[in-house]
Protein backbone atom coordinates (compact mmCIF):
# COMPACT_ATOMS: atom_id res chain seq x y z
CA UNK A 1 0.00 0.00 0.00
CA UNK A 2 1.20 3.48 -0.76
CA UNK A 3 1.94 5.90 2.07
CA UNK A 4 -0.94 8.25 1.18
CA UNK A 5 -3.46 5.42 1.03
CA UNK A 6 -2.15 4.01 4.32
CA UNK A 7 -2.50 7.44 6.00
CA UNK A 8 -6.20 7.46 5.01
CA UNK A 9 -6.78 3.83 5.99
CA UNK A 10 -5.35 3.98 9.54
CA UNK A 11 -7.75 6.66 10.90
CA UNK A 12 -10.72 4.83 9.34
CA UNK A 13 -9.55 1.59 10.92
CA UNK A 14 -9.43 3.17 14.41
CA UNK A 15 -12.87 4.75 13.95
CA UNK A 16 -14.27 1.34 12.98
CA UNK A 17 -12.66 -0.33 16.02
CA UNK A 18 -13.96 2.39 18.37
CA UNK A 19 -17.50 2.08 17.02
CA UNK A 20 -17.42 -1.70 17.46
CA UNK A 21 -16.26 -1.32 21.06
CA UNK A 22 -19.33 0.77 21.86
CA UNK A 23 -21.75 -1.56 20.11
CA UNK A 24 -21.71 -4.10 22.95
CA UNK A 25 -24.51 -2.08 24.56
CA UNK A 26 -27.78 -2.54 22.72
CA UNK A 27 -30.59 -0.09 23.48
CA UNK A 28 -34.33 -0.46 23.04
CA UNK A 29 -36.22 2.56 24.42
CA UNK A 30 -35.09 2.76 28.07
CA UNK A 31 -33.94 -0.90 28.14
CA UNK A 32 -30.28 -1.80 27.74
CA UNK A 33 -28.53 -5.10 27.19
CA UNK A 34 -24.78 -5.53 27.37
CA UNK A 35 -24.06 -8.59 25.27
CA UNK A 36 -20.44 -8.74 26.47
CA UNK A 37 -21.27 -9.20 30.15
CA UNK A 38 -24.87 -10.42 29.94
CA UNK A 39 -26.21 -7.48 31.95
CA UNK A 40 -29.82 -6.49 31.46
CA UNK A 41 -30.84 -3.16 32.91
CA UNK A 42 -33.42 -0.48 32.47
CA UNK A 43 -33.43 3.21 33.37
CA UNK A 44 -36.81 4.07 34.85
CA UNK A 45 -38.08 7.61 35.34
CA UNK A 46 -38.37 8.96 38.87
CA UNK A 47 -42.01 9.41 39.82
CA UNK A 48 -42.29 10.95 43.31
CA UNK A 49 -45.98 10.08 43.52
CA UNK A 50 -45.45 6.38 42.74
CA UNK A 51 -46.79 3.92 45.29
CA UNK A 52 -44.12 1.27 44.79
CA UNK A 53 -41.53 1.78 47.51
CA UNK A 54 -39.15 4.00 45.56
CA UNK A 55 -40.40 7.00 47.50
CA UNK A 56 -38.65 5.47 50.52
CA UNK A 57 -35.29 5.80 48.78
CA UNK A 58 -35.81 9.35 47.59
CA UNK A 59 -37.70 11.77 49.78
CA UNK A 60 -37.35 14.76 47.47
CA UNK A 61 -35.75 15.17 44.11
CA UNK A 62 -36.17 15.86 40.46
CA UNK A 63 -35.69 13.30 37.67
CA UNK A 64 -32.21 13.08 36.17
CA UNK A 65 -30.59 11.47 33.14
CA UNK A 66 -27.62 9.10 33.31
CA UNK A 67 -24.64 9.43 30.99
CA UNK A 68 -22.56 6.53 29.65
CA UNK A 69 -19.71 7.60 31.96
CA UNK A 70 -22.06 7.63 34.96
CA UNK A 71 -23.31 4.15 34.04
CA UNK A 72 -19.71 2.91 34.09
CA UNK A 73 -19.16 4.57 37.50
CA UNK A 74 -22.38 3.00 38.80
CA UNK A 75 -21.25 -0.42 37.62
CA UNK A 76 -17.87 -0.05 39.34
CA UNK A 77 -19.44 1.14 42.61
CA UNK A 78 -22.06 -1.60 42.45
CA UNK A 79 -19.36 -4.26 42.01
CA UNK A 80 -17.51 -2.74 44.97
CA UNK A 81 -20.64 -2.90 47.16
CA UNK A 82 -21.38 -6.51 46.20
CA UNK A 83 -17.76 -7.54 46.81
CA UNK A 84 -17.92 -5.99 50.27
CA UNK A 85 -21.22 -7.78 50.99
CA UNK A 86 -19.86 -11.12 49.75
CA UNK A 87 -16.62 -10.91 51.75
CA UNK A 88 -17.65 -9.08 54.94
CA UNK A 89 -21.27 -9.98 55.70
CA UNK A 90 -22.20 -12.87 57.98
CA UNK A 91 -25.57 -14.44 58.68
CA UNK A 92 -27.19 -13.95 62.08
CA UNK A 93 -25.72 -17.30 63.14
CA UNK A 94 -22.19 -16.31 62.06
CA UNK A 95 -21.69 -18.17 58.79
CA UNK A 96 -20.86 -16.64 55.42
CA UNK A 97 -23.77 -15.34 53.36
CA UNK A 98 -24.68 -16.89 50.04
CA UNK A 99 -22.66 -14.74 47.63
CA UNK A 100 -24.27 -12.46 45.07
CA UNK A 101 -23.16 -13.00 41.45
CA UNK A 102 -24.06 -9.72 39.71
CA UNK A 103 -23.97 -11.36 36.27
CA UNK A 104 -27.19 -13.19 37.17
CA UNK A 105 -29.18 -10.09 38.17
CA UNK A 106 -31.37 -7.68 36.23
CA UNK A 107 -31.16 -4.06 37.30
CA UNK A 108 -33.46 -1.06 37.42
CA UNK A 109 -31.86 2.38 37.71
CA UNK A 110 -33.71 5.48 38.89
CA UNK A 111 -31.77 8.75 38.98
CA UNK A 112 -32.54 12.05 40.64
CA UNK A 113 -31.00 15.36 41.61
CA UNK A 114 -31.54 15.60 45.38
CA UNK A 115 -32.29 18.66 47.51
CA UNK A 116 -28.52 19.30 47.81
CA UNK A 117 -28.18 19.39 43.98
CA UNK A 118 -26.31 16.05 44.02
CA UNK A 119 -27.06 13.28 41.55
CA UNK A 120 -28.17 10.02 43.15
CA UNK A 121 -29.19 6.71 41.65
CA UNK A 122 -31.30 3.96 43.18
CA UNK A 123 -30.52 0.50 41.83
CA UNK A 124 -33.03 -2.28 42.23
CA UNK A 125 -31.42 -5.67 41.54
CA UNK A 126 -33.29 -8.93 41.19
CA UNK A 127 -32.66 -12.51 40.16
CA UNK A 128 -36.01 -13.97 39.18
CA UNK A 129 -36.69 -15.94 36.00
CA UNK A 130 -40.44 -15.29 36.18
CA UNK A 131 -40.03 -11.50 36.50
CA UNK A 132 -37.40 -11.49 33.76
CA UNK A 133 -39.56 -13.50 31.35
CA UNK A 134 -42.66 -11.39 32.02
CA UNK A 135 -40.86 -8.27 30.80
CA UNK A 136 -42.91 -5.94 33.01
CA UNK A 137 -39.73 -5.00 34.86
CA UNK A 138 -38.64 -3.00 31.81
CA UNK A 139 -41.38 -0.42 32.51
CA UNK A 140 -42.53 -0.94 36.09
CA UNK A 141 -40.61 -0.89 39.35
CA UNK A 142 -40.20 -4.38 40.86
CA UNK A 143 -41.15 -4.31 44.53
CA UNK A 144 -40.64 -7.52 46.51
CA UNK A 145 -40.62 -7.61 50.30
CA UNK A 146 -38.76 -10.89 50.79
CA UNK A 147 -36.78 -13.32 48.63
CA UNK A 148 -33.41 -13.01 50.36
CA UNK A 149 -30.43 -11.98 48.31
CA UNK A 150 -32.28 -12.69 45.08
CA UNK A 151 -33.48 -9.11 45.59
CA UNK A 152 -31.33 -6.24 46.81
CA UNK A 153 -31.18 -2.47 46.52
CA UNK A 154 -28.32 -0.01 46.37
CA UNK A 155 -28.31 3.78 46.53
CA UNK A 156 -25.32 5.66 45.17
CA UNK A 157 -24.47 9.35 45.41
CA UNK A 158 -22.83 9.88 42.02
CA UNK A 159 -21.69 13.40 42.87
CA UNK A 160 -19.69 12.12 45.85
CA UNK A 161 -18.97 8.70 44.29
CA UNK A 162 -20.14 6.86 47.42
CA UNK A 163 -22.54 4.06 48.26
CA UNK A 164 -25.12 5.42 50.69
CA UNK A 165 -27.30 2.31 51.05
CA UNK A 166 -27.00 -1.44 50.48
CA UNK A 167 -30.01 -3.50 51.48
CA UNK A 168 -30.69 -7.19 50.89
CA UNK A 169 -34.27 -8.41 51.19
CA UNK A 170 -35.20 -10.65 54.10
CA UNK A 171 -36.56 -14.17 53.98
CA UNK A 172 -40.25 -14.96 54.39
Amino acid sequence: MSGKLMNKFIPLFFILIASCANSSYLKEDNYYYNNMEGIDYVILPYEPTADDGIILAFRKGIPAELTANELENIDALLHEAVYKYNTETKTSWGSDVSPIDLSKYNRQYIAIINENKEKEVFINCFRSASIRKSGYWKNDFVFVSDGGNHFFQVKINLTKQIITMFSVNGYA
